[in-house]
């Protein structure tokens, strides 16, 4: 998609105004305004030509391959490599494994053992 509809803020006199995340100034949300041409120039620089697929759609990657192709590549590029096992441990081990720290001691005094003593409610899960 090249554009939602959320991000065009008007239309008028023959002029497009919407909103662009500017990458090169931190990331800034800031506004544009171009001729209604050119805004339709630039949205149909998005449009494929006929037979052209976008291609996380298609190949090794697209969702009907994935499953055969990747063992297949990975046998391909290197037939000794060793699959990662996923590890079962929490995440409280793994930083103590990586980093040295627990996370379960108090971080004031470095001594006593945190206690989760009750779980707050989610309160951005939908409740109906």
């Amino acid at each position: 998609m090249a554009i939602t509809n959320n991000r065009i803020l008007s239309i008028e006199g023959g002029e497009v105004t919407f909103n662009y995340r500017d990458r090169s100034d931190e990331n800034k949300v800031k506004a544009l305004t171009l001729k209604a041409t050119e805004f339709i120039r630039r949205y149909l620089l998005h449009i494929l030509p006929r037979g052209f697929m976008k291609i996380r759609y298609f190949g090794f990657l697209g969702h009907a391959n994935k499953k055969v192709s990747i063992p297949l590549l990975r046998l391909l590029i290197d037939p000794e490599a060793k699959i990662a096992v996923k590890s079962a441990e929490t995440v409280q081990e793994m930083m103590i494994r990586l980093t040295g720290v627990d996370l379960s001691l108090c971080p004031e005094c470095g001594k006593g053992k945190m206690v989760c003593i009750e779980e707050l409610p989610n309160l951005l899960r939908d409740t109906s």
